[in-house]
């Protein structure tokens, strides 16, 4: 009787223990994954503001409109004379030269609709951009030649000097993404049509809007790969 007794309380006691040792384990499971939920929550809210961040910075308007970074700029008196390609011939313009050039490193901004290049001894030259015209200078008129870094951005004014004497400014970039971008900031300041300003700027915040909803759905779509390059 009292070893029947004894097996009972063993039983009883062990069978408890266990009890106490399953909540336990449940108690921990249990908070680890509320724990991993939040850390997953923050940081899906961290990565959400910092894209949003980005996409501010990089689709707004305002970025265009005071966009500054180094470029090459090639002074007027150093452009091969072979460059004023409208007075050559049509059968000499198929012939493809290669012209060696040395522009000058320099810091640009564009303030007020005007572009400000800075020399590297602090000297600046500041000359209005409203209603120049901007091209994307390339080899050839295939699209995908359009943005190849070695080729320059060349901005122009028909009605006056701009730069050192000159009506046209020629600048490079050192990668083709930033030629793309100089491009569109230079344009967007050399624009004097009021109209394609507005439906530019309703466009402009219409794609952010799409793309700031896309990031929201499909964040790690809006990711870069770590394998992407800018270059052509």
């Amino acid at each position: 009787m009292l070893m029947r007794w004894l097996l009972v309380f063993v039983t009883g006691f062990s069978a408890g223990a266990l009890a106490v040792v399953a909540l336990e384990a449940l108690g921990v499971y249990v908070f680890f994954k509320r724990l991993n939920r939040k850390i997953r929550q923050e940081q899906a809210k961290l990565s959400n503001e910092s894209s949003h961040k980005d996409l501010d910075h990089r689709q707004s308007l305002d970025y265009f409109y005071n966009k500054k970074g180094f470029v090459w700029v090639l002074e007027p008196d150093k452009v091969p004379k072979n460059w004023a390609v409208e007075k050559i011939p049509k059968e000499q313009k198929k012939k493809k030269d290669v012209f060696e050039v040395n522009p000058v490193k320099k810091h640009a901004k564009i303030k007020d609709r005007c572009l400000i290049l800075t020399d590297s001894n602090g000297s600046p030259a500041t000359f209005p951009l409203k209603g120049c015209i901007v091209e994307a200078v390339s080899a050839t008129d295939l699209s995908s030649r359009k943005w190849a870094k070695r080729f320059p951005i060349k901005v122009e004014s028909k009605t006056s000097v701009i730069y050192n004497a000159s009506k046209t400014v020629y600048i490079y970039l050192e990668t083709s993404w930033e030629k793309e971008s100089w491009c569109k900031a230079l344009r967007l300041a050399s624009c004097d049509d009021e109209g394609k300003l507005n439906w530019f700027t309703n466009l402009s915040e219409e794609f952010h809007c799409y793309l700031a909803s896309l990031n929201t759905g499909y964040p790690s779509f809006m990711k870069p790969s770590a394998g992407f390059n800018a270059e052509h």
